[in-house]
């Protein structure tokens, strides 16, 4: 087996504030910042603190390894936080 070198590279975190919707109490959260990402993946028990959030459709996630997992996809109003308050966009 050959040896090939593996470049890990640091994680970067940034403050979120996350809502159900337009009308709803942003929830504060640290998020890890991917500018490549196609989606945003979110943990379900965020979404099930954020109340009723609107079902879009469904999709399967998939990982370097394995089968991809089931996931509904969901909308999100997610906005930059600086101090525990919104940044206006």
């Amino acid at each position: 087996m050959e040896n090939k070198d593996v470049n890990i590279s640091k994680l970067h975190y940034i403050s979120v504030g996350v809502a159900a919707n337009s009308n709803s109490p942003f929830l504060s959260v640290t998020a890890i910042e991917d500018s490549r990402a196609q989606t945003t993946l979110v943990n379900k028990q965020l979404i099930d603190r954020l109340g009723q959030v609107e079902v879009i459709g469904s999709i399967k996630v998939r990982g370097v390894l394995g089968r991809g997992a089931p996931c509904q996809l969901v909308r999100l109003q997610i906005g930059l936080l600086d101090d525990e308050h919104l940044i206006d966009s």
